[in-house]
């Protein structure tokens, strides 16, 4: 490429937002390779051509920021779906939300606590299964 002062090897999120950040700031050319025919790294998705289905080249990625600023450079170049990540799992026949929080502990127990109850009601119960020598991961859990 003529006059390029930059090559940036990698075409993944970080080589790209660099290549970007170097174009726009300073005004100059820059040159990005990249072993793959696409952009983007792993994070990466294409159309099934039978079924029009899009998907993830290289399995599912969640991206998450709180700072506006990285939200608003990266949404200049794409489109992202709404998702809200939930972790759930199943103890004697009966779902539970993970990790633990207030829902879960009332939902395991069948109470109904109150946020600044729960603390004194896990430590108590604790005390009653009284492991002071852990012997696997539940009993570690347990303990504390």
């Amino acid at each position: 490429m003529e006059n390029c002062k930059h090559l940036i090897v990698g075409a993944g999120i970080t080589g790209c937002t660099v290549a970007r950040q170097i174009a726009e700031s300073l005004g100059e050319k820059v040159l990005v390779i990249d072993k793959r025919d696409h952009i983007g790294g792993n994070c990466h998705s294409r159309i099934n051509k039978e079924t029009g289905i899009e998907f993830h080249s290289y399995g599912t990625h969640i991206f998450h920021t709180k700072i506006q600023r990285v939200w608003d450079f990266l949404n200049r170049f794409t489109e992202f779906n709404g998702y809200r990540h939930k972790v759930v799992t199943t103890y004697q026949g009966r779902t539970f939300h993970m990790p633990v929080n207030l829902q879960t502990i009332n939902s395991f127990f069948g109470i109904s606590l109150k946020p600044h109850e729960a603390e004194d009601f896990i430590q108590s119960k604790s005390a009653e299964e009284n492991i002071t020598d852990p012997q696997n991961l539940e009993e570690k859990a347990i303990s504390l």
